[in-house]
């Protein structure tokens, strides 16, 4: 009995192997995007910056913006670089009442507050609680307390500084320095950490742990 050889087809074999080439460069392709939109996303996340600013939530209503809550910030002048590396340099009379501030110091601070729309915040609004006074330490405004607390300030010869708590979002602490001569704030920086004495304020201000921010903050 004679045996049967199975005819081959060129043209289904053709086939075949094109539609496993379409399969194979799909799936490459498809890992390739894959990994490339995993490689972007950990390198925007590698990007985001440490510090955040302790912006005012603005809300709108009627389609213009509403104060705040806390409705002042410290609005500061600008000064030169190479001069705020030597902000703390010097001696400092350290107190923690803002009742003990220097009156020179106290009105060049108090007068570099700003309200929301930019015109000058009168001293009613500029309300400070002294350490281990309650005040407004988050978002979940209970109405009532300032939405500042001194943790210490420095009185010197030439310039004063007040470091203090700011409220209404999450912690942050604030560095405002103030110049006698110009009766404003000079430079203003907000920080996450929390510091009770000046040696380790100049630590962590030679350190890089304040967010240098010019404008109307803290």
């Amino acid at each position: 009995m004679s045996q049967i050889t199975p005819t081959r087809n060129p043209r289904r074999n053709l086939l075949l192997t094109v539609a496993l080439a379409i399969v194979i460069i799909t799936v490459s392709s498809a890992a390739i995007f894959g990994a490339w939109r995993a490689y972007r996303i950990w390198s925007a996340s590698e990007r985001l910056p440490a510090e955040l600013p302790n912006l005012p939530h603005v809300q709108f209503s009627s389609g213009k913006p509403m104060e705040p809550p806390d409705p002042i910030r410290l609005n500061t002048i600008s000064m030169r670089s190479d001069d705020k590396r030597r902000l703390l340099n010097g001696d400092f009379k350290i107190v923690t009442r803002m009742s003990d501030i220097a009156e020179s110091c106290r009105d060049s601070f108090d007068s570099s507050f700003v309200r929301f729309s930019g015109s000058p915040a009168s001293k009613e609004l500029v309300k400070f609680a002294d350490p281990g006074q309650e005040f407004e330490t988050s978002d979940s405004i209970r109405g009532g307390l300032p939405f500042r607390r001194l943790v210490f300030a420095g009185v010197g010869s030439n310039h004063c500084f007040v470091y203090y708590e700011i409220g209404g979002h999450y912690p942050t602490t604030c560095l405002a320095v103030m110049d006698y001569a110009q009766k404003k704030a000079i430079w203003v920086g907000m920080s996450r950490r929390t510091v009770e004495s000046l040696e380790a304020l100049r630590g962590l201000f030679a350190g890089g742990c304040f967010a240098d921010t010019y404008g109307p903050v803290c």
